[in-house]
């Protein structure tokens, strides 16, 4: 089979995968930044707004661990501290888990 063949067939095969996470892109993100942050959002904002330094020493008092508030500060730098923006870190987050679920199976 010729190899354009097979890449077209491969496309055909993750398509309607992309379309799924495309669609659930769609859905989580709707309305994404129109309410107000949460108590655990303002909290996380919070601590992503703090130097290095002071969001270890802070996150060591809370039930999580740091590393979801050291991604947040890393995205807040990129993306800023919109309500939107803040939020759209879990909307990655679900698409990537939509994309799992596809792939593996129910």
């Amino acid at each position: 089979m010729p190899v354009r063949n097979v890449a077209i067939l491969r496309l055909l095969a993750v398509a309607p995968l992309l379309g799924v996470v495309a669609l659930a892109a769609g859905i989580r993100s709707l309305n994404l930044g129109d309410a107000q942050l949460f108590r655990d959002e303002a909290t996380s904002w919070y601590l992503a707004s703090q130097s290095p330094g002071d969001l270890l020493r802070l996150t060591s008092h809370e039930t999580f661990p740091p590393l979801y508030v050291l991604l947040l500060k890393l995205w807040t730098a990129m993306f800023g501290d919109s309500e939107a923006a803040l939020r759209s870190i879990s909307v990655v987050g679900g698409c990537r888990d939509s994309n799992r679920h596809m792939a593996l199976g129910p």
